[in-house]
């Protein structure tokens, strides 16, 4: 067997422990934002290349799988490339396939998006990054598919690096079986790494980090630990006693919507943005049930407020979607039609606004009028599934909409990424 060292000085510890470790059948290393996993994961998979050869046919048999292929192409199959050439074996890459070849063996990338694709070989190793990001029904699929194949060598090897997303697949493999059945522990290792235990980051970075997410989001995002946010409040950093205001009236001429866009519920919040102090006063609502539609919304919105300037961030899948009874009219159109400017391009991922939203309780950023009664009990009472995304405890069908709308705006306002004018 052929073997490859790597300098292993600047390694962290839970970085070499993960890339020592080749006896342990189901081996998992968890960690925060920046704390180098991805970069151990690649390394890992190199050296598994290289010396899990199978006895059959003296070559390694690999699958590596990310959620996506985007990750793979932008992640994996660069520095991978670039470790080839560094040590200068020799390679082919089939770009449709998404496989490397050498003469130690082949290494099959797939994504999760269609785990059902996974069939071949049988395997000497298989490794997963970023596993918690994808849906937990394809994980599964996955991991049984890899489990399956891993029949290639003896002590064939499946590792797993990821930011926790909750209880998800990672949690349920490496902690819940263990403790129904200690005997997995034989079989089964979950390393942990923080976002602080990388000493080669900017102090910026964790400033930002430590900026950019409440309380316990740091614990999962940075520390590394499964936090249980699934049926907990989607705002679980918002505090009636510290986040609301006495009701007032607008004293500034522009004033910032956030809609969202039903058949049958039509909300908005309407606030002022204080760009200096970076802070946002939700000072009104609207929240229509009979006869709702975009242009409903918008006329009561303009006979309230006929002269202010008023800037939208909407649901921008309004850009195509129609929820007006007027035909050829979609919902931006008609917010253009009563002199509404436009921002956004895109909607952001859920977790990422809820995010933003709960920073900005937790820093006193946001404030809510006291008068925003439906803003504020849907800020008290929608909850997050065990997908991340929002919804009431209850079902009830007219909650999340009005607080999806404020989520758009305060994403707009104060996202990591800034959003451009479409319009």
């Amino acid at each position: 067997m052929i073997t490859i060292n790597f300098d292993k000085r600047f390694l962290l510890p839970y970085q070499k422990e993960f890339i020592d470790d080749n006896t342990t059948p189901r081996l998992a290393l968890v960690c925060g934002f920046g704390a180098g996993k991805s970069f151990i994961f690649i390394r890992k998979a190199f050296i598994k290349m290289i010396e899990a050869i199978s006895p059959s046919d003296g070559l390694s048999h690999g699958w590596i799988i990310y959620p996506t292929a985007k990750l793979a192409k932008d992640i994996f199959i660069p520095e991978f490339t670039r470790l080839l050439m560094k040590t200068r074996i020799p390679f082919d890459y089939n770009k449709h396939e998404m496989k490397f070849t050498t003469k130690y063996g082949d290494l099959s990338i797939y994504t999760l998006h269609d785990p059902t694709k996974m069939v071949g070989t049988n395997l000497t190793y298989a490794g997963f990054d970023e596993f918690d990001t994808a849906l937990e029904s394809r994980c599964e699929i996955a991991w049984t598919n890899a489990i399956a194949r891993l029949r290639g060598m003896e002590n064939a090897q499946l590792f797993i690096v990821t930011t926790p997303e909750g209880y998800k697949v990672t949690y349920r493999k490496f902690v819940e079986d263990l403790e129904a059945d200690p005997t997995l522990k034989e079989t089964r290792k979950l390393l942990r790494g923080k976002t602080t235990d990388n000493p080669y980051l900017p102090k910026s970075f964790i400033d930002n980090l430590i900026a950019d997410y409440p309380e316990k989001l740091r614990e999962q995002y940075m520390n590394g630990e499964f936090v249980n946010v699934n049926g907990h409040g989607a705002y679980c950093a918002f505090d009636r006693e510290k986040n609301c205001l006495p009701e007032r009236q607008f004293y500034r001429d522009v004033i910032h919507m956030g809609i969202d866009f039903n058949v049958g519920y039509m909300s908005c919040t309407l606030s002022e943005y204080d760009e200096y102090a970076e802070e946002l006063f939700v000072l009104d609502e609207f929240f229509l049930t009979q006869d709702a539609n975009t242009k409903a919304l918008c006329q009561a919105v303009r006979k309230k407020y006929p002269t202010q300037t008023i800037i939208a961030h909407p649901d921008m899948t309004g850009v195509k979607r129609q929820t007006s009874a007027e035909l050829g009219m979609t919902d931006i159109k008609i917010l253009k039609q009563y002199g509404f400017s436009i921002q956004g391009n895109y909607n952001p991922q859920v977790k990422d606004r809820l995010n933003t939203v709960n920073n900005l309780f937790e820093k006193k950023k946001a404030w809510i009028g006291l008068n925003c009664k439906r803003l504020i009990k849907d800020l008290e009472q929608v909850v997050t599934d065990k997908h991340g995304n929002v919804r009431s405890r209850d079902n009830s069908e007219d909650l999340t909409h009005i607080s999806d709308g404020f989520g758009y705006k305060c994403w707009n306002l104060f996202g990591k990424t800034k959003q451009e004018w479409r319009y």
